[in-house]
């Protein structure tokens, strides 16, 4: 789940941010027409949460959201401890590759209800928008997104004066790195962590190349649940 922020009024900051969604991710198959979610409100103060969807502008608002999808309410109040389903509806486009995974952002923001007195005193709001991923996952892609992880192919490439690691996905499946490392049975060092890797494509990642002999990859991805999975890959001498 990706925060960003934006700053209203000033002098005195509260950091507001009461509402949360159920689970980290949302996994959307192929063939559902939709599928409901669940906000909390784990704030006294009640707020207005208006929730929309974009494929990858982090600067997209309410106003201009992707059209695959219909959220319905898009718009709601929520008083303290309360909870709320939305339902997100997926229209039927030809715009979706079926071949593999596609990668869709919902986005929501939460606006408290704060009481005329209370804006008089000059505070600083700090409100969140909150994206988090949705996958599309067409019907007839081949194995599943944990079989995905033993399709990975690491290499190590020399680019001048960088060594870099080369990371290929060849499965229809986005994998998503929690911590990347790599070195020997003896030591290893960090490359990268919070990384995606779309599905049929690959990365370069920069490595500080102080170990003498890189043979294995030191990985951990997040699953469906949002669960961390370790892993450990030899490096392809190929």
């Amino acid at each position: 789940m990706k925060l960003l922020f934006f700053i209203w009024l000033n002098i005195l900051s509260i950091t507001y941010s009461g509402v949360t969604l159920t689970g980290t991710r949302i996994i959307f198959n192929e063939g559902k027409k939709e599928k409901t979610i669940y906000f909390q409100s784990k704030s006294k103060i009640p707020s207005i949460v208006q929730v929309w969807i974009d494929k990858g502008d982090e600067n997209s608002t309410i106003n201009s959201p992707d059209q695959s999808f219909v959220i319905t309410p898009k718009i709601f109040k929520m008083i303290e401890y309360t909870g709320q389903s939305v339902r997100l509806i997926f229209l039927d486009t030809d715009k979706i590759p079926l071949n593999k995974e596609s990668l869709f952002f919902l986005n929501f923001m939460e606006i408290p209800m704060i009481k005329e007195s209370s804006l008089k005193n000059s505070h600083l709001y700090i409100l969140f928008k909150n994206r988090v991923k949705i996958f599309y996952r067409p019907k007839e892609l081949i194995g599943n997104s944990d079989e995905s992880i033993n399709s990975l192919i690491f290499k190590i490439e020399k680019n001048n004066d960088k060594y870099l690691l080369v990371v290929n996905n060849p499965s229809n499946y986005y994998i998503n790195f929690n911590k990347i490392e790599v070195g020997n049975q003896d030591s290893f060092i960090f490359v990268n962590d919070h990384k995606m890797i779309s599905p049929q494509s690959s990365e370069k990642w920069i490595i500080d190349f102080t170990i003498n002999k890189i043979s294995e990859v030191r990985f951990s991805t997040i699953n469906d649940y949002g669960a961390v999975v370790n892993h450990v890959k030899r490096i392809s001498e190929k």
